[in-house]
């Protein structure tokens, strides 16, 4: 049963009394920390148009509090009582008469009540769902249970939507964009955005926050604090041409890879980047492994190509090192090599503790890096003009995404 449908059930639990069955009185949400189950709650008392009784499982702990809470509610009625972190209130059993009594009265106060007279409804959250006395999620109880696990694209689609709507925040902000951004955070996440963005509108004196400033939140939270460099016109120079040649030859070899961002902003692990859709998949053929090989190779290519070997720096260390791994899964798991089709070298040399086949792994792993390279060289040369544009956009910008990225390299014929 999905929770809109339980919302109307709530709102309408006269025509499921009339039917003479008795309405829901409770829900369960149960997940791993930060996926928004607070917000989902309040969001639910505004879709059932309840009044909102909040508490936690910590203010349970008192038997006294227990019999208030729920006088207040039935004063209120219809109303919700939310109580996160319902674990706190311990099993009974577990902590002698005093966890008996407390679980005892909270029992005696939701079987106190039927939604059809007092039209109660208690929503009560937990990041462990095993630590609650059964007796409380017994049927006829909070018998209701739903796993709030992390946000996909339409959950944080909601959440981003409900922040756009505070007035502070300008109208023409990308929504999509931010969906594809927040891959990977949480519901709590997206509120701390949302709070940092407005402490720097406060602290700046702007009038709106800008899809710039959310922009610049989110990298914060995901890859931490934008630092403070000094200016120095060839490193930012190299780290556009760099991440450029990442961005314009992933799009030519895998266009179907989704590209977030691409910028420059150095941040603690990197002075750029090129950030791709971490919930997209893929399958690992030997094309798109060879297509990610020319793409880890392509930023220290296309520095070469613009600033030559001496221009060569540290900066593309973790490219090699992730190209080698593309060439290694390709030969020495995956068996897609020619010359050790069908053998998984990683596996065999484990089961005998021997080097089997290594030189011919290490021919075959050379000779892949030697085509994935002239590869990239030659496209590198092909559409030099959309990577240097592309390069000097982010320089100018600080930050791509990916319609902007595609445009370039339409206007430079690639």
């Amino acid at each position: 049963m999905r929770l809109r449908e339980i919302v109307n059930l709530v709102k309408n639990s006269q025509q499921l009394t009339d039917l003479g069955e008795k309405p829901p009185k409770g829900m369960l949400l149960y997940g791993v920390p930060g996926t928004g189950k607070t917000l989902l709650a309040k969001a639910f008392a505004h879709e059932a148009q309840l009044p909102f009784l909040a508490c936690s499982g910590n203010d349970l702990l008192d038997e006294e509090f227990i019999k208030k809470l729920f006088a207040r509610a039935r004063e209120y009625a219809p109303a919700l009582i939310f109580i996160d972190e319902i674990d706190a209130v311990p099993k009974r059993g577990s902590g002698g008469a005093y966890a008996d009594a407390l679980v005892n009265r909270l029992l005696v106060e939701i079987d106190g009540f039927t939604s059809g007279q007092n039209d109660l409804f208690i929503i009560a959250a937990t990041n462990r769902k095993e630590n609650i006395d059964g007796a409380i999620l017994r049927s006829g109880r909070i018998d209701l249970h739903f796993e709030v696990p992390q946000l996909d694209k339409g959950a944080r689609r909601w959440f981003i939507e409900q922040m756009l709507k505070k007035p502070i925040f300008d109208n023409a902000i990308d929504v999509n964009m931010l969906v594809a951004l927040t891959a990977g955070l949480s519901g709590a996440d997206l509120q701390m955005v949302s709070r940092e963005s407005i402490i720097y509108a406060l602290r700046e004196s702007l009038e709106c926050i800008s899809e710039k400033v959310l922009i610049d939140q989110v990298n914060t939270l995901k890859y931490g604090q934008a630092l403070v460099l000094e200016d120095n016109e060839i490193r930012m120079k190299a780290t556009a041409y760099h991440e450029a040649g990442h961005a314009v030859v992933s799009k030519l070899m895998l266009p179907e890879r989704k590209i977030e961002q691409i910028t420059v902003v150095a941040r603690s692990n990197f002075l750029g980047m090129v950030s791709y859709d971490s919930e997209q998949q893929h399958d690992y053929h030997y094309d798109f492994l060879f297509g990610l090989t020319c793409v880890a190779l392509a930023g220290r290519v296309a520095q070469k190509k613009q600033f030559g070997q001496k221009g060569l720096d540290s900066g593309a260390s973790g490219d090699l090192k992730q190209a080698m791994q593309y060439a290694w899964l390709a030969i020495g798991q995956w068996g897609m090599d020619e010359h050790l089709e069908n053998i998984n070298v990683e596996q065999l040399q484990s089961l005998s503790k021997q080097a089997y086949f290594k030189e011919e792994v290490e021919a075959s792993v050379k000779a892949w890096m030697k085509r994935a390279t002239e590869k990239t060289e030659a496209l590198v040369e092909a559409h030099w003009s959309a990577l240097e544009q592309v390069a000097l956009s982010v320089l100018e910008n600080e930050v791509l995404d990916e319609a902007e990225l595609l445009e370039i390299m339409q206007q430079n014929g690639a």
